[in-house]
């Protein structure tokens, strides 16, 4: 597992990233620059630098985003085929799978909650009518 935080200051974006020294042993020293596998608003860092601390791999990258609201990262898929990333961004927590890579920040609802609530507003609704239907054919014609 891996972690990272996410700041803003003064129009610069600043990400964090946090993984253990063991977890990364198996990629090329090339691939070891963690903050290059982050794009703030579609936009890779335009500075990076990596030092080893307390057995972690810290990686800071620097991003120009005035306000970051779009966040996509290749990092799960590049460490291992079932690596979760978290993110901390002005006090949220974000995750990263090989399959949900990129993260709305904008506070926009997830996608997935308005595909869940439209079937259970349509199964309310067809409930609904049909509840009216049944008691008119009760009541019978005026």
């Amino acid at each position: 597992m891996s972690r990272s935080e996410l700041k803003l200051e003064d129009g610069i974006a600043r990400l964090t990233v946090r993984m253990q020294v063991v977890e990364t042993e198996h990629l090329p020293a090339a691939a070891r620059d963690l903050a290059r596998y982050f794009r703030v608003d579609g936009q890779p860092p335009v500075a990076s630098k990596c030092r080893i601390e307390d057995g972690d791999l810290v990686c800071q990258g620097t991003f120009f985003a005035g306000a970051p609201k779009i966040v996509e990262s290749d990092l799960p898929d590049a460490v291992l085929p079932h690596h979760v990333h978290t993110m901390q961004a002005a006090g949220v927590a974000y995750t990263f799978t090989p399959q949900q890579t990129r993260r709305d920040l904008d506070g926009s609802p997830a996608p997935r909650a308005l595909w869940i609530g439209l079937p259970v507003l349509a199964i309310f609704a067809v409930w609904w009518i049909r509840s009216l239907r049944s008691r008119r054919k009760i009541a019978g014609p005026g």
